[in-house]
């Protein structure tokens, strides 16, 4: 049998090599994507991206520079850890963006674990979450369940630049208005002495915390709430035959809003009002609460998910801290606690230049 050992070898060889290229990559540890931190704005470990994808990406970086930082990792698995934590942790590690400015902006998928991650800089308002949310389940996820992954990865960082990092979110509320992409049409009503298109957006309950009291931020606040409500108490037609409509009561409109809705009125983070006519149209209008508390269940949609976070250690300039988080639906059985890593406190000195983030941001699977 000797002429037949060197073809077995090599059927040998062959059938190995192929059962090792089968095998999916191996799990990442965080502690290899740290040092060194790579000078692209992209680290994919998993060759998902094109050179021409990244090329993009690290063209779109380069243009967020005078708004903030952006950097892309696609890694096969978080090897068990929480996403958010994982991200987090990453993004604190690698000090994104400067401390003073602090609006970085790190965007992690995870592939086999089919999960992906959005977290943010604190130098960003409170308000950006919204604008993360979209952009996660618009953009993110619904290409990567489209099969997509390339456009989920290339397209998420392109909206992530244009919406957060030089759009509105960006800013603060007061300096500068929520890009036109993110707004509803403008009335036709004549626009008050204000900003018509942040009262717009305060009129209709996007703007969960729109400006800080004080000064003439104080009058837009106070311009915007009469604003919203001469949209909400104006006369209305019916669209099919062009007779007044009546507002219905409280305990009428019910008939007409679903479980979900009935309770975002219970719980104050949404009004609705409900307009009908005698030809037997309705119109239903939307009122979002500016600062209930409440914000969307990722398992039923309803803005009525509350989060508490009780902190269990603090940081210190040496260790990271621990924070418990607990969230709850008022509507649906939706409940989860997890525990999350808050950021060790930074000293006053040029070796803590870097930017900062207590881990928000928003996630999303597929």
């Amino acid at each position: 049998m000797p002429p037949l050992r060197a073809p077995l070898a090599l059927t040998v060889a062959a059938v190995l090599g192929l059962a090792l290229a089968a095998r999916p990559a191996a799990a990442v540890p965080q502690g290899k994507l740290v040092d060194p931190r790579p000078r692209s704005a992209v680290l994919d470990q998993t060759r998902t991206l094109t050179p021409d994808d990244v090329k993009a990406i690290d063209t779109m970086a380069d243009r967020a520079r005078g708004g903030g930082e952006l950097m892309v990792v696609v890694v096969d698995s978080v090897s068990g850890a929480v996403p958010r934590e994982y991200t987090t942790a990453l993004f604190n590690r690698w000090s994104l963006d400067g401390k003073k400015r602090n609006r970085g902006v790190l965007f992690l998928a995870a592939l086999t674990d089919r999960k992906a991650e959005i977290v943010v800089g604190d130098g960003y308002p409170d308000s950006v979450t919204s604008v993360t949310d979209r952009i996660m389940q618009d953009v993110v996820v619904a290409n990567f369940k489209a099969g997509r992954p390339r456009d989920a990865l290339v397209e998420g960082a392109r909206a992530l630049v244009d919406r957060v990092i030089l759009g509105g979110a960006a800013a603060a509320p007061s300096s500068r208005p929520t890009p036109a992409a993110l707004m509803p049409a403008r009335p036709a009503a004549p626009a008050p002495p204000t900003d018509e298109s942040l009262l717009m957006r305060m009129a209709g309950g996007a703007v969960d915390h729109p400006l800080p009291a004080g000064g003439a931020v104080g009058g837009v606040v106070a311009a915007g709430a009469l604003f919203r409500r001469y949209l909400r108490n104006r006369p209305r037609k019916c669209r099919a035959c062009g007779t007044m409509m009546t507002r219905l009561a409280e305990e009428a409109d019910d008939a007409h809003l679903s479980s979900a809705e009935q309770a975002e009125e219970r719980v104050g983070s949404v009004d609705y009002d409900l307009w009908a006519c005698q030809c037997g149209q309705t119109l239903k209008q939307r009122y979002a609460s500016w600062m209930s508390g409440y914000g969307k269940c990722p398992h039923c949609g309803a803005r009525t998910l509350k989060v508490n976070t009780t902190t269990l250690s603090s940081p210190t300039t040496s260790s990271e801290g621990r924070a418990r988080v607990d969230e709850r639906c008022a509507h649906c059985a939706f409940a989860r606690t997890y525990e999350r890593t808050l950021p060790r406190v930074r000293e006053s000195s040029s070796s803590s230049s870097g930017g900062s983030s207590s881990g928000r941001g928003s996630s999303g699977s597929w």
